[in-house]
């Protein structure tokens, strides 16, 4: 037996659960994780810990941890896990709108996101959209150094998970995802070919954004429809200090129906397109919201190519 793993795998939300009691119940690991997620910030008392915190038009949490400040001002650290799963297309950027959103709800008077993941994972992508990276190596050493039975525990926990990671990923793929984006490839085909949607292939169950590469679209642009989300969007790089002054020009060619949201340092021209639900929906029930956003692309494609000056 004892050449046998004690456990046969670790997901992320076994990692999630682990430090979330960890944040729970632990003052000393609070506070040290705060020094490095939210650099310079003190840390006097914890407020609480929730996990898988959901915003219907933003998306998830992993987990949030709150916590007062030396001048009790409420401080946010939202948290992405990562194992080996790849990063979704503008997944630190939605992290920096629900931190922003959450500011305005007032719920924190700050906060910073911050991507959790093995060293491998972390050394093997570009992650600026996060404020701040934890590695894996680095939480499993700070319950190595409590040397005690529930500390090493722990420690063997995350070590299987960096393991794991080392071993390589594989993702679940989702039949009904991959069939849906198939379909709607097809009805795309039929009036928007020029949009190149992206071709179909296996999907797993959350990749759940439809992405275009019309040939002509600047390279800092990025055309997306969120299914999921209801957001038809072209991501604007570099442009997040310009998102004022952006809806303010656009108005003009826009007069309603849009904003213009921050997205870590990249801005977003966003649009309304009604929810689908790909896993539970079929895409020949949906045609008229898949055309819908679809001509929607279409003209954004048009508008950027026509007006690179903005971008």
């Amino acid at each position: 037996m004892e050449t046998i793993n004690f456990v046969a795998s670790i997901d992320e939300r076994d990692i999630d659960l682990l430090l979330l009691e960890e944040f729970k119940v632990s003052l000393e690991f609070s506070s040290w994780f705060a020094s490095l997620a939210m650099e310079g910030q003190s840390y006097s008392d914890t407020i609480g810990t929730w996990h898988s915190v959901c915003d219907a038009a933003l998306g998830e949490s992993d987990l949030i941890h709150l916590f007062k400040g030396d001048r009790r001002d409420r401080c946010a650290i939202l948290i992405e896990n990562k194992i080996s799963a790849p990063q979704q297309p503008r997944q630190g950027e939605r992290y920096q709108e629900r931190g922003l959103k959450g500011v305005q709800d007032g719920k924190w008077h700050k906060f910073t996101t911050c991507l959790i993941a093995p060293e491998k994972y972390l050394r093997g992508g570009s992650y600026e959209a996060y404020d701040s990276r934890v590695s894996y190596e680095s939480i499993m050493a700070w319950f190595m150094k409590r040397n005690d039975p529930r500390g090493r525990y722990r420690a063997q926990v995350i070590n299987e998970a960096i393991e794991q990671n080392r071993r390589g990923y594989q993702p679940e793929l989702d039949k009904k995802m991959t069939e849906f984006a198939k379909v709607y490839w097809q009805i795309g085909q039929e009036k928007h070919a020029y949009l190149n949607i992206e071709p179909p292939r296996d999907r797993p169950a959350e990749s759940t954004w439809i992405m275009f590469k019309p040939d002509e679209l600047p390279k800092n642009l990025q055309l997306a429809h969120q299914l999921d989300s209801g957001k038809v969007r072209l991501l604007i790089a570099a442009q997040g200090d310009r998102v004022e002054r952006l809806s303010q020009e656009l108005s003009s060619f826009f007069p309603t129906g849009f904003e213009v949201v921050k997205a870590a340092k990249s801005a977003a021209l966003s649009f309304d397109v009604p929810v689908i639900y790909p896993r539970k929906e079929d895409a020949e029930d949906k045609r008229r919201d898949i055309e819908q956003a679809l001509k929607l692309a279409d003209q954004l494609a048009s508008f950027a190519r026509e007006n690179i000056e903005f971008f």
